[in-house]
């Protein structure tokens, strides 16, 4: 059979062209579906950065032209994202007069400083909003970020040799979105719909302070009237060990002076307690800056030494008040005998009597109630704190009127029927 070559070469023609229309809607419909992604995505982005500059740039200007702030401060301030904040603070200042603030050497160009070897960046307000915002990469051709989203490398061999230009295609159907929503928008929607930003790092090194003068004079004023009166680092670590001695076993004793003091019944435990009261009162010391503290901030002590004990297994009970009147305490173990805590308890009821412990104030009853309360639990006297505590009262209040009974030669067993038949004294 003859074989034509103009049949075969008109064959081969009218194939192509219908290779070559398939690959332009191929493109067609990839450039589509693209522009439609970053239409998407990237339009709302490009919306909220163009408002969030807007709104940067506002603000930055305040800060230049009312406030007098460099433009190096500016870019500290813009760069930690802290822009609104030092406003609101600039704001909050003008309740004060200019002549009161004069007074107490307030200067709105305080807020930021910088170290003696910072060395200005001649950034414009213009160039410290790119910094901060980052720069949107528009320079990539479109055939390229077509091919980084789609991921179809170009085609090589028989079917390059017969493909129509791929790039050119993709740049021909590009012309008509450019045409319709200019170059310049869909490239930068491109960029920001893939998240193609660059950061540069920040030129700006200075450290932010917004402090109200007023408002810190009167925090250190109140701070100050809490603190008279209030622990040294001396009679605080005192407090902190005898509580942590009471908590873990001690024995309860008194003072020339009349105070209640428990001394460790084991002595490398007693080392421990004086240890940790240590390492606690140091850490509040460097937290605060300061060397005196609070009656709340022992209290907080105190409970840290309360979690020390348990986590070591050698809590025994003890009353400690938190915030709010919510005590922390479980009847804990039984480890001292009714009688050495009958013993103990009429030690401090005589001390009482005598005058020589005073309770002129409410928390000193409470304290001893506390203390007698915990004698109570520890000897199993009592079933739980709230018993021990009514029968302390009880004890207290028994101890506090004359009698002229003759003494005990032996202290029973301490319950609320006991006080009631009068065996801790009259008056219960």
């Amino acid at each position: 059979m003859a074989f034509y070559i103009g049949a075969a070469l008109g064959g081969f023609s009218g194939r192509g062209s219908e290779f070559m229309e398939e690959k332009r809607d191929e493109a067609a419909k990839m450039v589509d579906a693209s522009v439609k992604a970053w239409m998407e995505t990237g339009l709302p982005e490009a919306r909220k950065r163009k408002e969030m500059r807007r709104s940067q740039k506002k603000i930055a200007e305040t800060l230049k032209n009312s406030y007098k702030l460099t433009n190096d401060q500016i870019g500290v301030i813009l760069s930690q994202n802290k822009g609104q904040e030092v406003l609101d603070h600039f704001n909050k200042m003008q309740q004060y007069s200019p002549e009161l603030l004069k007074k107490v050497g307030y200067k709105s160009s305080d807020v930021v400083s910088f170290a003696p070897s910072y060395e200005e960046s001649g950034y414009t307000i213009d160039q410290i909003l790119d910094s901060v915002m980052g720069k949107v990469n528009t320079g990539m051709s479109m055939s390229d970020a077509l091919q980084d989203v789609t991921g179809k490398e170009p085609e090589s061999g028989l079917a390059k040799i017969f493909s129509p230009n791929r790039s050119k295609l993709i740049e021909e159907r590009m012309k008509a979105y450019k045409t319709t929503f200019g170059g310049d928008l869909l490239d930068e929607v491109r960029a920001l719909a893939m998240d193609d930003i660059t950061y540069e790092k920040s030129p700006f090194a200075g450290q932010i302070k917004l402090t109200d003068p007023f408002a810190s004079a009167k925090a250190e004023q109140t701070l100050q009237g809490k603190l008279t009166g209030a622990f040294t680092s001396t009679s605080a670590n005192k407090e902190l060990v005898n509580w942590g001695n009471q908590i873990t076993g001690g024995t309860a004793g008194l003072t020339a002076s009349g105070e209640i003091l428990y001394t460790p019944q084991i002595a490398s435990r007693g080392i421990d307690v004086a240890n940790i009261a240590q390492n606690v009162l140091a850490k509040y010391r460097k937290k605060l800056s300061r060397d005196k503290f609070t009656a709340d901030e022992v209290s907080q002590m105190k409970a840290e030494i309360v979690g020390w004990a348990k986590e070591n297994e050698i809590y025994e009970g003890g009353v400690q008040k938190e915030k709010g009147g919510k005590k922390d305490n479980a009847a804990g173990k039984v480890n001292l005998s009714a009688s050495d805590a009958n013993k103990q308890i009429t030690n401090l009821t005589d001390a009482i009597k005598a005058g020589t412990i005073k309770l002129k104030s409410i928390d000193e009853q409470e304290k001893i109630i506390q203390q007698i309360a915990d004698l109570i639990l520890r000897s199993g006297q009592a079933k739980n704190q709230e018993e021990a505590e009514r029968t302390a009262t009880s004890l207290i209040i028994a101890s506090r009127v004359k009698t002229n009974e003759p003494a005990k030669k032996e202290s029973p067993p301490i319950t609320s029927q006991n006080i009631v038949e009068g065996s801790f004294g009259s008056g219960a």
